[in-house]
């Protein structure tokens, strides 16, 4: 009987634990905390369909971009729709998002199976929560956590990658026009993506690498490239 109560105080511990964590996150009482757990397990965790995040990432992915193109309506009265579109890219790129999960905690919460890792995990986590929001307490608590998250986290821009900042700065100084040409883009069965892309310089094909997102090929590229144009060429 002493085990059993044991065991009892530490779920109910661990439960507390986590409702603390997501008022915190949140700033409003989460009422269905199973969903902000689940938002959290990723595909390679738990394989079987509704076990997972995905279906709460795709309803948080819809919810965000209506939330902040409505934000974006109310924040800037002047702005045409071509400008508002692009502001809402902004905000919402994978990389930005993916910030805001880390600075929010949810990065390091997250449960995936094995070594699984990458990049944009807590840029889909951060969507799943707001999905699991918006089914918890609905659009206005949604509103409300994104204003104070996505909307207020400045846009982030891309850093190059040491590879592809000695690409560029070559192909300036020796006056060439470079360019990141996306061969190909495969759906892989677990929703994953295979990118195949070419470094061109001066219109001639250089190298051409494959990752499982762009940034990761282009960097692939970049080097590839850079030592070929080494071989030919000393001083790149």
């Amino acid at each position: 009987m002493g085990i059993i109560t044991h065991i009892a105080g530490l779920v109910s511990m661990r439960r507390d634990e986590s409702y603390l964590f997501w008022k915190n996150v949140l700033k409003v009482a989460p009422r269905q905390l199973n969903l902000y757990e689940k938002a959290l397990i990723h595909v390679s965790k738990m394989p079987k369909v509704g076990e997972n995040n995905e279906r709460l990432e795709f309803l948080g992915d819809a919810v965000i971009d209506m939330v902040v193109a409505d934000l974006l309506y109310e924040a800037y009265p002047m702005d045409s729709e071509g400008e508002l579109t692009k502001k809402r890219t902004e905000l919402v790129k994978r990389r930005n998002l993916n910030v805001v999960a880390q600075n929010i905690g949810l990065t390091s919460r997250l449960m995936c199976g094995g070594a699984m890792q990458g990049e944009d995990l807590g840029g889909n986590a951060l969507e799943a929560v707001v999905g699991a929001l918006y089914k918890d307490r609905g659009y206005l608590a949604c509103k409300k956590f994104i204003k104070q998250t996505i909307f207020s986290c400045p846009p982030q821009k891309e850093k190059l990658t040491e590879s592809k900042q000695k690409l560029a700065v070559w192909c300036q100084k020796n006056n060439k026009e470079l360019e990141y040409k996306l061969l190909k883009d495969e759906r892989l069965p677990d929703n994953k993506h295979l990118f195949l892309v070419a470094v061109v310089v001066d219109g001639v094909e250089i190298s051409q690498a494959v990752g499982t997102n762009k940034k990761d090929a282009q960097r692939k590229a970049a080097e590839l490239a850079l030592k070929r144009l080494r071989r030919k060429y000393q001083s790149a």
